[in-house]
């Protein structure tokens, strides 16, 4: 596999340094423990020996992206890569450098905002219930009528439960939480949108039988990186089924998936609600922090649209296209989704010059918390093992 840039690093970093050092702003001023003042003069000193003008845009982003080669992250435009802003993501690997230098007390103090005095902690809330690796348990509520399905998930490691949900039109839905999950962690919910024909599981369809085993284990991969802790929900389409126009879609692809209004009520809020109270009341997982992730494979980049459509009340943090920004997909679900949440991040990811990566998905390459990876070397149906958006893990 390739990961490729159509423009050198310099070109794209000057062209969108608006909106990236706009995010650096955004993010520094958004968190208690960082300012401006201390930023900048971190990145003066050694190790780094970075000068910067805080109030020009391509300075500032040219600064952070020398400090995310300092920090030896990924040299490519994209998720958890050289980027030029400077985020979570940044500054955790910051985090991680000075702990692993043995500077345990010094990230906060270079970086805080040093005025304000240190105010007593309250008291910490009872911890939630621990899941570990060790634990295996298969709530099988409702059984699939595809045997394939329920066997899927019995056959892997942590919990699992298969069932039907309403927010999914009755339809079944798969729950997966991978070993590695510790539900005192903020937790990363991924709604994963199968593909063609993906709802066929079993002898009559191999291929999505085999993209759900594919996206079982890149989940259980995903949480074995310390940064995630994530629970895989797999529902089911009602397979072809027209959409908002009532015409039915060439490609046997259901268009009207997570619609509002549709023939099967499918609501995305709903579904949510759902998925945590099975959670709570089968594995007793109550988190507190977390974050919803929608992805798409294929023709399940569909749904992505039809999504936000509907008057949310689930936030939605992380859109995915894994390989599925097909003519208007990617276009359309970002002008909605960023007025759902202006700090959504978008995520795309396509074959090189295929279908996925023409002119209309590239006209929103650099637009805020958009990132777009062009890949090479790696089959249509593989793109979902890049869960959550993740092209490092696999």
């Amino acid at each position: 596999m390739g990961l490729e840039t159509p423009r050198n690093t310099e070109e794209i970093l000057a062209e969108t340094a608006k909106k990236r050092a706009s995010y650096t702003r955004d993010y520094i001023d958004s968190e208690k423990d960082i300012d401006m003042e201390g930023f900048i003069d971190t990145l003066s000193k050694e190790p780094f020996n970075i000068s910067v003008d805080p109030n020009d845009d391509v300075s500032l982003t040219k600064a952070v992206y020398k400090l995310q080669r300092a920090l030896d992250m990924p040299d490519r435009i994209g998720r958890r890569g050289c980027d030029g802003m400077f985020g979570p993501i940044t500054y955790r690997r910051f985090l991680r450098r000075e702990i692993d230098s043995g500077s345990r007390d010094i990230p906060i103090a270079r970086l805080g905002k040093k005025s304000e005095p240190e105010l007593e902690s309250p008291p910490s809330p009872e911890p939630a219930l621990k899941v570990t690796s060790v634990e295996n348990k298969f709530i099988l509520e409702t059984p699939s009528d595809q045997p394939a399905f329920n066997e899927a998930f019995e056959q892997k490691e942590g919990l699992k439960w298969v069932g039907k949900l309403g927010g999914n039109g009755g339809r079944d839905v798969g729950i997966y939480v991978p070993p590695n999950f510790d539900s005192s962690k903020p937790v990363e919910f991924v709604y994963h949108f199968h593909g063609l024909n993906g709802q066929m599981i079993g002898p009559k369809g191999k291929g999505g039988l085999n993209r759900l085993r594919d996206t079982l284990n890149a989940s259980e991969q995903y949480n074995r990186d310390p940064d995630h802790n994530m629970v895989l929900v797999y529902p089911l389409s009602a397979g072809h089924r027209a959409g908002r126009t009532g015409k039915m879609p060439k490609l046997k692809f259901d268009a009207s998936w997570m619609r509002a209004g549709n023939s099967t009520n499918d609501s995305m809020d709903a579904l949510h609600d759902e998925v945590t109270q099975v959670l709570s009341e089968n594995f007793g997982i109550n988190p507190v922090d977390k974050t919803i992730t929608v992805e798409g494979h294929s023709a399940g980049g569909h749904p992505l649209m039809t999504i936000f459509d509907n008057n949310l009340s689930a936030k939605i943090d992380k859109v995915v296209f894994m390989d599925a920004s097909y003519g208007v997909r990617a276009p359309n679900t970002y002008k909605k989704a960023i007025k759902h949440n202006p700090d959504i991040d978008f995520v795309i990811l396509a074959k090189k010059d295929s279908p996925t990566d023409q002119e209309l998905t590239r006209s929103i390459e650099g637009k805020k918390g958009v990132t777009y990876e062009r890949i090479t070397g790696r089959r249509h149906g593989k793109f979902v093992e890049f869960v959550g958006g993740e092209t490092e893990i696999v």
